[in-house]
């Protein structure tokens, strides 16, 4: 997992202090979403699968989850501003140059 930023700090704090891998920590979150999400693990590897079954392991808080959430809804904003400023920059460029007639 490469997340970085607000939600790969407290994935690795997380997983620090219950002594799992973050992969873990993050399928345990959605384990405990209020959605009831069955998450699909996408390997056949069996040291991966392993790592991922210690989220049964994982005893999240409150708090715990709710940082995870608001830390991904901030990071989510984020990148679709960064979309949106690089989709009006392109087309900033477009009509920059259909005025020049390039």
């Amino acid at each position: 997992m490469t997340t970085g930023g607000a939600v790969g700090q407290a994935l690795d704090r997380i997983a620090a202090d219950q002594g799992v891998d973050r992969g873990a920590v993050a399928v345990a979150w959605l384990l405990a979403h209020p959605a009831g999400i069955l998450p699909v693990m996408g390997t056949n590897a069996l040291p991966r699968i392993r790592t991922l079954s210690d989220a049964l392991k994982v005893k999240l808080s409150r708090e715990d989850w709710f940082e995870l959430y608001s830390a991904a809804e901030r990071a989510a904003l984020i990148e679709k501003t960064e979309l949106a400023r690089n989709r009006v920059e392109a087309m900033i460029q477009r009509l920059k140059s259909l005025e020049t007639g390039s």
